[in-house]
């Protein structure tokens, strides 16, 4: 047992347990525990003495693997099936740890391994936490995590196999206090401060939930501007207005809005859009 690491993810633990108010609210709070869920894992693993070698590979291995439920929770972190999604989320590591119970117990205390099958699914899985952040302004803590799990299952992925020395632990769990708390402090912060309140709260919106549902809002978003025959459209950086009258602008705008408003409610509750719009207003 040692003390550096198990300081590291009780610093983990802290962050994330000081992030609760920022997901409040939001259908990522599912995503917010699972990441606490995680820390306390990784931690609990550390707390093994190190003579218990079997055991304390096998729980910094299942241990490991929770560091993907977070990322998957994010996944169908829309209403009304985020709920039940947690269920798929939660069978999905009972799935990457069954190796890890059949090693310990069917093979009396040896360590896991993984098949190459597995491996590469685990590669994949990283790669697609890295996609659906990479273009945020959260990309230097989405990098931070997958090398922060590529450390922690060096040993069972088939691309990085005795790549990494004894020391990957506590250099996995420095990632991960660091991506915390680059994420915890809203760094990098979102640049050129748009003009509206509406462009500010998309771009928080895509940055907190990722490509997938980013680029799914949009095109919802711009097919019902279409079908309307505005000239607005909703891109990576924000609203795009073509040419039109003033009037036809302010209701293009108040129209978008709405419709805006109302998809925000399947992954944000009307208090936290009511507060957001607020905050963002008196800035």
């Amino acid at each position: 047992m040692e003390t550096f690491p198990i300081v590291l993810a009780g610093t983990l633990i802290l962050i994330l347990a000081s992030a609760y108010r920022s997901v409040r609210g939001t259908t990522l709070q599912a995503a917010w525990g699972w990441a606490l869920f995680s820390a306390g894992s990784l931690c609990l693993a550390e707390l093994v003495p190190s003579s218990s070698r079997g055991l304390l590979e096998n729980l910094q291995l299942a241990a490991a693997l929770t560091t993907f439920c977070p990322l998957v929770a994010v996944l169908g972190a829309k209403r009304p099936q985020s709920r039940a999604w947690q269920l798929i989320v939660l069978s999905l590591w009972v799935v990457l740890v069954l190796p890890v119970a059949e090693s310990y117990f069917a093979g009396r205390g040896a360590v896991a391994k993984i098949h190459d099958a597995r491996g590469w699914f685990l590669i994949v899985l990283i790669m697609i936490g890295v996609g659906n952040y990479a273009a945020t302004r959260y990309w230097p803590s989405c990098w931070l995590v997958a090398a922060a799990q590529v450390m922690l299952l060096a040993g069972h992925l088939p691309l990085f196999r005795r790549m990494i020395g004894e020391d990957g632990q506590g250099w996995a769990l420095g990632c991960l206090a660091t991506a915390a708390l680059l994420a915890r402090c809203g760094w990098p912060g979102r640049g050129t401060q748009r003009a509206t309140v509406t462009d500010r709260i998309w771009i928080d919106y895509r940055d907190w939930f990722g490509m997938l549902w980013g680029l799914r809002m949009a095109q919802r978003l711009n097919d019902s501007a279409l079908k309307h025959n505005e000239k607005i459209r909703l891109n990576w950086a924000g609203l795009e207005i073509g040419a039109m009258s003033p009037s036809e602008q302010i209701d293009a705008e108040r129209g978008f809005r709405e419709r805006f408003a109302r998809l925000l409610l399947r992954f944000v509750s009307p208090d936290w859009l009511q507060r957001r719009t607020s905050e963002d207003s008196a800035g």
